[in-house]
């Protein structure tokens, strides 16, 4: 009998979790899971270097960090690139897309005849 009554609560459970994630917004959401696995890197990074594995600590932290956005993101030598534009033709469509933003579109000239 308890283990039905677990069983049922544990499905409640899950079924409540399901109904909120749906609902959910996806900024709160993408924002929540970056911090959390920032602090989940960084807790997991001292564990493994309190046991002497500095070699996995040390990049596992350096992630965390990054997630948690204590870091910047030219370190080490690593520069952003320039925004940069494709351009795209064809019979039907001449298109922008700006690779930083997103895309612009623009008619062609292209009349039928």
């Amino acid at each position: 009998m308890g283990s039905a009554l677990a069983g049922i609560v544990a499905l409640l459970i899950i079924l409540w979790f399901m109904h909120k994630h749906v609902q959910a917004n996806p900024t709160g959401m993408s924002y929540l899971l970056q911090k959390g696995g920032g602090i989940l890197a960084i807790l997991a990074a001292a564990l493994v270097t309190a046991r002497g594995e500095l070699a996995v600590g040390l990049p596992l932290a350096f992630m965390g960090f990054g997630l948690l956005g204590w870091l910047k993101t030219d370190m080490f030598g690593m520069r952003r690139r320039s925004a940069r534009i494709t351009h795209v033709r064809s019979a039907f469509l001449d298109m922008e897309i700006d690779q930083a933003t997103g895309a612009r579109v623009f008619p062609s000239q292209w009349q039928p005849l």
